[in-house]
């Protein structure tokens, strides 16, 4: 998933399964999750990411943690 803010990529490295955010302008310095995420959606008014696997999460990336998670997904 592609904006002018942030660039979001669901990379698999062996058996761990990772949401990449690269900032545009921050490019240098990807954030990112352990997630088992099917999808992931940026908010590009501030630095939060929705997260869509088995459950629907949220995670504030300047605090580095969760929102709130657990939510079924009904989607």
């Amino acid at each position: 998933m592609e904006s002018d803010k942030f660039i979001c990529v669901r990379e698999k490295v062996e058996n761990t399964t990772q949401a990449v955010i690269i900032d545009m302008n921050d490019s240098t310095n990807p954030m990112r999750i352990t997630t088992a995420a099917d999808s992931a959606m940026m908010n590009p008014a501030s630095k939060v990411i929705a997260v869509r696997g088995k459950h629907f999460d949220l995670y504030a990336l300047l605090l580095l943690s969760l929102y709130g998670n657990g939510i079924n997904s009904v989607l």
